[in-house]
């Protein structure tokens, strides 16, 4: 039976999502955009934000800055993040959140052919992009594009709301050291100015573009042998099984 989670266990989630999905310190705020983006991969309700972020606030973990939009990390917030799996509910033992189990489709699948075998292309190729090419494809992108305009110091003197790039994207960078400038961010909206790349920002993009390089000789390694390959597999594995007329 499904059990909803008390305000003090989502509160602990979103403490969770600040300083380990977001990486941030004390004084750091989220939008509600960023909750979002993460709340439904941790199989939790969107009725079951609201009061988790009262309780966290009650705690003093959290400050609801105004607008209700903008949420900062307290100190206790980080602390009591950093404590997360010392401390349990009260009146309840720690227990570990059950995984569902998913199933795997098989690379192989069964044909209505002479043979009757065939191979499960798309899944060859799913597994293949897990192994080969892990992590968001787009999102690199977008970092490698901005990296790239601050390198030529093409970025706009200020970025908001209304800039053609990612802020999600510059502010990840920005707090990674990848970016310097200033950051002009206020309660309701984020806003950065002058920034430039630093040395491990040239660093990064270097190692990206590398990556991008050899991800690109992967696909069509891949492909070539997928190409060549499959009917070879198919015809071994007929007269290796006797199925071959």
């Amino acid at each position: 039976m499904a059990k909803v989670p008390s305000p003090e266990e989502t509160a602990r989630e979103i403490l969770d999502i600040f300083v380990s999905r977001f990486k941030l310190r004390a004084g750091k705020a989220l939008r509600i955009r960023d909750f979002n983006a993460v709340w439904h991969t941790l199989e939790l309700h969107a009725d079951d934000f609201k009061p988790g972020m009262e309780h966290a606030a009650v705690q003093g973990w959290v400050e609801v800055l105004p607008g209700g939009e903008l949420f900062k990390l307290t100190d206790a917030g980080f602390t009591a993040a950093a404590t997360k799996n010392d401390m349990a509910p009260s009146g309840a033992s720690q227990t570990s959140k059950p995984v569902a189990k998913t199933s795997q489709a098989s690379v192989f699948k069964f044909e209505p052919t002479w043979h009757g075998i065939g191979i499960n292309l798309p899944e060859l190729w799913r597994r293949a992009k897990e192994k080969c090419w892990p992590g968001d494809a787009m999102s690199d992108k977008e970092i490698i594009r901005i990296l790239e305009l601050a390198k030529r110091n093409a970025l706009p003197d200020q970025l908001n709301d209304n800039s053609v790039v990612s802020l999600a994207v510059v502010k990840e960078l920005y707090q990674a050291n990848y970016l310097s400038g200033i950051d002009a961010s206020g309660a309701n909206a984020m806003c950065y100015m002058n920034l430039q790349i630093t040395v491990p920002g040239r660093e990064y993009l270097k190692k990206l573009k590398q990556e991008r390089t050899m991800s690109r000789i992967k696909k069509g390694v891949f492909a070539a042998i997928v190409t060549i390959g499959t009917p070879l597999i198919i015809a071994w594995l007929s007269k290796y099984l006797g199925l071959s007329k």
